[in-house]
């Protein structure tokens, strides 16, 4: 049968272990929580900064291939030349560092991408690596008032396809879509990366945590003990001092320390001082 103190250690560990595993599992579920909405939060406003970008570089490209109309309507410029000035505008504008322009008819064909070989072509049936009909996709989100469309397409020089994402608005003077569009997989790796540091900083307060944890769990096991000693120790006395009397043994005083305890140990020393006083041997 176990003793008292034993029972009592085996209680504050367990209720130490208990406390540890819930302020642990709490601590967890907050930081994974904070970390989780924070990295929300910045893909979030990298998401709308980039929309924000793109839809306001096209809505300045559209200008100026619009200036470029109104130049043709007023006769200051022929048809070809506008339509020419404006496909070399629009082709060498750029912005940021990859940043660039195309444009195509409402019909599918082609009037400017970087000089390539598209340019002049109908594109209207053109599908990204999934299947998608993404020019049809672009021109009908302009036709619409403008909008965004996301399609996968390989980066220059590369056969393997990212995701993408576009705006495109009409420019009504050429019946021109012009559009713009760039690789989000960087937002994608941005946001990796924040998981990654958000990662290594939980491994980091756990690791900092465990330690802790065991030393509150081993002050906790040591107070246990000297409580338990504290509670038994009286215990004992008595038990061994009623055996003795119980074989006839009344000599010796009892221990005026423990005597003197007010609890029920104490209580439970002095019940049985009388009779080891008094009883017959």
């Amino acid at each position: 049968m176990k003793s008292i103190t034993a029972k009592i250690i085996a209680l504050a560990a367990g209720a130490a272990l208990i406390v540890t595993i819930g302020l642990s599992a709490v601590f967890g579920y907050l930081f994974v929580s904070a970390s989780n909405a924070q990295i929300s939060a910045l893909e979030a406003t990298l998401r709308e900064d980039y929309d924000r970008l793109i839809k306001s570089q096209v809505e300045s490209a559209v200008s100026l291939v619009e200036r470029i109309g109104k130049m043709r309507t007023s006769g200051e410029l022929g048809p070809e030349a506008a339509e020419r000035l404006a496909r070399d505008l629009l082709r060498d504008l750029r912005y940021g560092k990859d940043g660039y322009f195309w444009a195509d008819t409402t019909e599918g064909v082609n009037k400017v991408l970087l000089g390539n070989a598209s340019e002049g072509t109908n594109r209207m049936n053109l599908k990204d690596a999934k299947g998608f009909e993404l020019v049809k996709a672009i021109i009908g989100a302009a036709l619409a008032g403008g909008g965004y469309t996301d399609y996968w397409f390989p980066r220059p020089g590369e056969t393997e396809a990212h995701p993408k994402r576009g705006y495109s608005k009409l420019a009504p003077s050429f019946n021109w879509v012009v559009g713009t569009g760039n690789y989000i997989d960087d937002i994608e790796k941005v946001v990796a990366q924040k998981r990654t540091e958000a990662d290594a900083r939980l491994r980091a307060a756990v690791g900092a945590l465990v330690p802790l944890a065991a030393f509150l769990a081993a002050v906790m096991v040591l107070l246990a003990v000297v409580v338990g000693r504290r509670i038994s120790a009286p215990l004992s006395y008595a038990v061994e001092r009623v055996r003795r009397i119980s074989e006839g043994d009344l000599t010796g005083d009892f221990d005026p320390s423990f005597l003197a305890r007010p609890d029920e140990a104490g209580r439970i020393v002095r019940v049985c001082r009388p009779c080891g006083t008094t009883c017959p041997g």
